[in-house]
């Protein structure tokens, strides 16, 4: 699993559109969907009930989002201890990696 799965995962958890997520994101709708794709690969399952004008999160997609939320904040908050925001930029505005990388997520 990496950081950006869980960041367009949540954004779509809001908007409950691939496009709307997708910009939110500041990727390309097919790159979001990709993400999704894989991620659900890792879970086992869909996330999402893809309906024309009607996505809304599966049962697994319930069950799951408490727990990438809170991996999402514990992350965000370790960086900030840090000093660095979301995007793992400092003060300086110099890059030092974050979660707008491929930081990788395991489970315990």
């Amino acid at each position: 699993m990496e950081m950006h799965q869980v960041r367009y995962f949540r954004a779509l958890c809001e908007e409950l559109n691939f496009s709307r997520a997708a910009n939110r994101c500041k990727v390309s709708q097919p790159s979001l969907s990709r993400a999704i794709s894989h991620l659900e690969a890792e879970f086992g399952g869909p996330l999402f009930h893809r309906e024309r004008q009607n996505t809304h999160l599966t049962e697994l997609g319930r069950v799951v989002k408490p727990y990438l939320d809170q991996v999402y904040e514990q992350a965000t908050m370790a960086l900030g201890v840090c000093g660095y925001g979301p995007c793992g930029l400092q003060e300086t505005g110099r890059s030092r990696g974050g979660l707008c990388g491929h930081t990788l997520l395991g489970f315990l």
